[in-house]
């Protein structure tokens, strides 16, 4: 039987290991289980879980955060850090879903099953990915 902690872990070993933080233009910032360091202007990426299910089959439910700093552009008198950073968000995103989509292993499989932008209250957008993990708990 999985726990929320031993999925959060297996998500995260196949993330350190794979395509997303191995490429030369990887996340700035470190991987994360569950939480990120307070004010980090890095670009992090963090693994938590949503549920998970006791079931015969486990069905869990993780979220996948890959923060990164917005855009600085100049105006009048102050910069406007209220802008996200899309084409980056959009590379590392590309890559985090190449890692989650379809992994299947001993005893169990994850996918995504959906994706979101969110606004950080630190002058950084995140992208949200929702993965989808089922286990054999027999």
């Amino acid at each position: 039987m999985r726990t929320s902690l031993d999925i959060v872990d297996i998500v995260r070993a196949h993330l350190a290991d794979s395509v997303l933080m191995a490429t030369v233009n990887k996340p700035n910032g470190a991987l994360y289980k569950f939480q990120r360091p307070q004010n980090s202007v890095k670009e992090d990426v963090v693994v938590n879980s949503l549920a998970n299910n006791m079931g015969a089959v486990g069905e869990g439910v993780l979220n996948v955060n890959i923060y990164v700093p917005n855009l600085i552009y100049p105006t009048v008198s102050v910069g406007d850090l209220s802008q996200p950073n899309l084409p980056r968000l959009t590379y590392l995103t590309t890559l985090a879903f190449a890692a989650l989509t379809d992994v299947y292993a001993d005893g169990y499989n994850f996918t995504i099953q959906s994706d979101s932008l969110f606004a950080d209250d630190n002058n950084q957008h995140y992208s949200n990915i929702r993965v989808e993990f089922n286990s054999i708990n027999i």
